[in-house]
């Protein structure tokens, strides 16, 4: 709250609300950036529920009763919910639709299409339609990470994300959930959103557990739900993968229940399926198996034997195989027959697995799906891919410790991933027919992290591995060049990547397919590392660690994350593609500062707040702890715990920049740290606080005399000194030196590199592991190093005073010492440590406190 009425207070709302489109998402911009302050510094992984004022400089004062479901007088409920690091991310998709349907005389019309008299209309349905959805999870981060009990479980193999844990309640803290795509769209509507107009309704919720039977945020009575038949502990640990796939609970609606065909490359009689079809492609999962994920006859399209670590495997069968297409079993979209199509509904249950039939005994005349309400059809007929056809997303409990509420304690959106879907009939050759004509099967590819990235990259020679950035939903997956199989019913390979590192990913390989032959390395890694996504989980060292915190919320977080493309001007940005890392905000952003009794501004201002956000010093006595007892609540001190201390304005330890005249002690400033500090950035900061231009040198002797060479068009050696941002205004108009910015007065300030402003004191350092522009904590860097050890005061000096008598002739001109001819001068001395920081009156004459800043006194004679 402190936080978001502070920058309410400094930053320009006018330009916001221009930039955000009106006052009330100038709001909740401010807002949610003030409580993932919070969520980024504390250690757990609990989305705080910050309710706000959008006006809390009224006369009513903080309005907000910090309940979520109250209106507390403000017209509608203004919430917003910290951001969290993201613990799971969906790296990988793929549907499918096998048809299934053959051309018989067993049904009842008795005929075949083929033939010449009334020929059959439409091809058969003997087994049923088979829909499959894979769904790839990957937890991005490393076993050097600290933990969260809140998410995190133990296992096997050690400690790792608990897919099955429950809030208090019983409810789920984990689900994907599986919506219609918007049209048009960028990013997609985030169907835990509250605040958009309308939301995309839910077709299908997937758990890892049994839930129970509430009905969850976005969830409808036409929602169906999935999750596995057996239950059992799946933790997933730090860098792994887990694959969500279907499966069929019975033999007898699967030979195979684990296995998804892609299509034989053969004919079947009536008593066959494609499990009697050995070389039929297909995809076996096995959770206990050694490889747990298999994708048979696909050339050289496998999951990779060796190198790899298990993956986690995930069978969703209840109360139906996994799927975006198959119907849902809700309404009027009832779940295809459990029995054959005799006559009065006395035919045979559904078998694949009988002796002398296999599926439906009497088939039925019209496909299945044909019969289906709604347009399904449309889409099924034929062979084809369809790019985005639903979209998944991945939730989680904002509060996994407490139970589900719908605005308490909802279920936000963490990650969300396009479902491309392909069609196929895997057991007969229907290309002919008109019903099944016109297909655009040309490629057989799953939906992958990572490719829009490289094939989208402006510096195509980069090694960059973007795991975050979340891919744009309008985009369609190319073929990888799988290749072919001509005699098989799907005859284009899958590419894929299912339960290890995606190809794109995997920059650095020669081969166009990236296929994993390396050995010695762990194939779920790359050639080269991910970014790094900076999430501190710790209190904060400075106040320019601030400048790391995310300005987005938890769903738009990978929507805008990006690293630095080109060569960004971050002080006057030309628009969102010209920000170092939009996922942050942009304290750099300023505008002239103009002179007069009517300033106005063209930018956001945010740098504003760090003249007045602080750490507390580390060390002793420079702060008054209140008891809490005398500090309560009850006594009406303004002061209450934990906020019972008060400072006393002490900075030990730090170092005036503005007195900085040696490139040793800049260099010891930042421990000596590569990148940071060296002579050419030494000559770009002295002459930037001097106000003239860089000698260009790396001598140390040519900089400091140009420091200390007087330049006759400027009135001091140190014409721009370091100071608060309102320092700019005192820039004399006499100088010659133009009107600078506001940020150009602080630690913020530019410096001009090949035409483009960048900031003075940047990390500069490209080394892959620590690469200034890959992540913001090591662009920033410098800032993190200088913040807590260097200020813009002297805050306490040494004074020495020496009094000594001389005569004054009547001009008041000096004479001599007195006592000098004799040898009998006479001198006074004195020493003093005054501490300025201490606030004394001054008024002539009188002696108010004067006597509390002097902290030393010492008569020497």
């Amino acid at each position: 709250r402190y936080l978001y009425c502070l920058a309410m207070a400094l930053w320009d709302l006018d330009y916001l609300d221009s930039r955000l489109g009106s006052r009330s998402a100038t709001c909740r911009f401010i807002a949610q950036w003030a409580v993932n302050v919070v969520d980024f510094r504390d250690r757990d992984s609990i989305m705080t529920c910050f309710e706000y004022d959008p006006n809390p400089f009224t006369a009513q004062g903080w309005r907000c009763d910090g309940d979520p479901t109250t209106n507390d007088g403000i017209n509608e409920p203004h919430v917003v919910w910290g951001c969290e690091r993201p613990e799971l991310l969906l790296t990988e998709t793929l549907a499918l639709h096998d048809r299934r349907v053959e051309d018989l005389n067993t049904d009842s019309s008795g005929k075949y299409t083929t033939e010449t008299n009334n020929p059959d209309d439409d091809f058969d349905q003997r087994l049923r339609p088979r829909g499959s959805l894979f769904v790839e999870l990957y937890n991005p981060w490393t076993t050097n990470e600290p933990i969260h009990p809140e998410l995190y479980g133990t296992g096997s193999e050690g400690p790792g994300v608990d897919l099955t844990r429950r809030a208090p309640d019983g409810t789920p803290v984990w689900r994907l959930v599986i919506v219609p795509y918007t049209q048009g769209a960028t990013p997609q509507p985030d169907p835990a959103d509250p605040n958009q107009p309308s939301t995309p309704v839910i077709e299908r919720s997937v758990y890892f557990v049994n839930p129970p039977g509430t009905l969850y945020t976005g969830e409808t009575a036409d929602t169906q739900r999935y999750y596995p038949s057996v239950s059992g502990s799946l933790i997933l640990p730090p860098g792994r993968y887990a694959l969500l796939g279907p499966a069929e609970k019975t033999t007898k609606t699967a030979k195979n229940p684990r296995t998804t065909y892609l299509g034989i490359d053969g004919t079947l009689t009536v008593t066959q399926t494609e499990a009697d079809v050995s070389t039929a492609r297909r995809i076996e999962l096995n959770p206990n198996g050694t490889p747990p994920i298999q994708v048979l006859n696909n050339e050289i399209f496998d999951f990779p034997a060796a190198n790899v670590k298990r993956p986690l495997v995930v069978l969703i069968d209840e109360p139906y195989r996994l799927s975006v297409t198959e119907p849902t079993g809700k309404g009027s979209d009832s779940y295809y027959p459990s029995t054959d199509a005799g006559a009065g509904g006395s035919g045979a249950e559904y078998d694949e697995t009988a002796t002398s039939y296999a599926g439906y005994q009497k088939p039925f005349d019209t496909p299945l799906d044909k019969t289906r309400p709604g347009d399904i059809w449309d889409t099924l007929r034929k062979d084809g891919y369809y790019p985005h056809y639903r979209v998944i997303h991945l939730q989680r409990l904002a509060n996994p410790l407490a139970a589900y509420h719908p605005q308490r304690n909802p279920y936000i959106t963490i990650d969300s991933m396009p479902i491309d879907l392909i069609t196929f009939n895997g057991i007969a050759d229907d290309s002919a027919h008109p019903d099944h004509s016109g297909g655009n099967l040309s490629y057989a590819v799953t939906r992958e992290r990572g490719e829009w990235w490289e094939l989208n990259d402006p510096n195509p020679s980069s090694t960059l591995n973007n795991l975050w950035r979340h891919e744009p939903e309008d985009h369609t997956p190319q073929d990888r060049g799988a290749g072919t199989q001509p005699n098989y019913r799907l005859q284009p390979n899958l590419a894929h990547s299912l339960g290890f590192l995606n190809y794109r990913l995997n920059r650095g390989v020669a081969s166009a397919r990236r296929v994993p032959t390396r050995t010695g390395l762990y194939l779920g890694d790359p050639q080269q590392p991910f970014p790094w996504l900076t999430w501190l989980n710790r209190p904060f060292v400075n106040q320019y660690e601030l400048m790391l915190v995310p300005a987005t919320n938890q769903y738009e977080l990978l929507h805008n994350y990006r690293t630095v493309l080109g060569s960004p001007n971050p002080y006057l940005p030309s628009g969102p593609a010209d920000l170092q890392f939009p996922h942050l905000a942009n304290f750099f952003h300023s505008a002239r500062t103009p002179r007069g009794n009517n300033p106005t501004h063209n930018a956001p201002l945010l740098y504003r707040l760090f003249d007045y956000v602080g750490v507390p010093s580390p060390y002793i006595y420079t702060e008054i702890q209140i008891p809490p007892h005398n500090a309560a609540a009850s006594t009406g001190h303004f002061f209450k715990p934990p906020f019972n201390r008060i400072p006393l304005y002490r900075e030990p330890g730090r170092i005036n920049i503005n007195t900085l005249t040696s490139p040793a002690v800049g260099e010891g400033l930042v421990s000596t740290f590569p990148g940071l500090w060296d002579m050419t950035l030494w000559d770009l900061f002295v002459a930037s606080r001097k106000g003239s231009t860089p000698t260009g040198s790396t001598d140390p002797l040519a900089i400091q005399r140009a420091m200390v060479t007087c330049d006759p068009n400027l009135p001091s050696r140190f014409s721009r000194p370091f100071r608060s941002w309102f320092g700019s205004y005192l820039t004399a108009e006499s100088t010659g030196l133009p009107e600078t910015d506001e940020v150009e007065a602080t630690l913020l300030r530019s410096v001009s590199v090949s035409g483009v402003r960048r900031p003075l004191l940047e990390n500069r350092r490209t080394q892959e592991y620590a690469h200034c522009d890959y992540n913001p904590y090591f662009r920033y860097q410098g800032f993190q190093k200088l913040g807590n050890l260097v200020t813009t005061r002297s805050n306490v000096y040494a004074v020495w005073i020496t009094v000594g008598y001389f005569e004054v002739d009547a001009n008041d001109k000096l004479g001599t010492e007195l006592g000098l001819d004799q040898g009998e001068v006479r001198r006074h001395r004195a020493f003093y440590i005054i501490d300025r920081t201490i606030p004394v009156a001054f008024e002539r004459g009188k002696d108010h406190n004067v006597e509390k800043c002097i902290l030393l006194r010492r008569f020497i004679e």
